[in-house]
């Protein structure tokens, strides 16, 4: 389920972004040389994205495992509760990431933005509210949604997530400057 609520983002980008413009690209022919080189694609940013996405999960559940506790009441139960804190902070982390790598922003990225989160409100009332599918996590969204920590954990992954891609992208730039920053 989070393959095709998180597709959309990532395809717009990959379809869509464009790091300079034509006339960038005209002016400056040296900013070739990072796709020639494959400075963008290869071992060491690929560490370097699972490395992120390590610290990105390691943020989800900290804030999950400090939450779950105020969540543990008898129409839930923990591990439900605990499941669907995580599936709703992956999608809005992963969401923001999306939109923190991507440099071009046009109508296709945002509405594919709205597609995630409408395909990802979707399953959720699909999932918790119906009882003849899933009677064990029947009405867990809306008991979830009513605990004041589920909004703090929302509000708290993506800004804890938001500050340490901030922080390593000036460490990169300030320390590991390429190309492309140079120009």
């Amino acid at each position: 389920s989070s393959s095709m609520i998180l597709f959309w983002p990532i395809i717009a980008t990959g379809l869509f972004d464009r790091d300079v413009t034509d006339e960038q690209a005209i002016r400056f022919p040296a900013l070739y040389e990072t796709g020639r080189l494959g400075l963008d694609l290869n071992l060491s940013k690929m560490i370097e994205m699972l490395l992120s996405a390590f610290v990105h999960s390691l943020v989800i559940m900290t804030v999950a495992v400090v939450s779950v506790g105020d969540l543990d009441i008898g129409a839930t139960g923990s591990y439900y509760s605990f499941s669907f804190m995580i599936f709703s902070w992956v999608v809005l982390t992963m969401n923001y990431r999306a939109t923190f790598i991507t440099t071009t922003y046009n109508w296709v990225f945002v509405a594919s933005l709205g597609v995630s989160f409408f395909t990802y409100v979707l399953f959720v009332v699909l999932y918790s509210d119906l009882p003849s599918f899933f009677p064990e996590v029947y009405g867990l969204a809306f008991h979830v949604t009513q605990r004041p920590l589920f909004w703090m954990g929302t509000l708290a992954v993506p800004l804890l997530a938001m500050m340490i891609d901030m922080f390593k992208a000036y460490l990169m730039l300030e320390f590991f400057p390429d190309t492309r920053d140079l120009i």
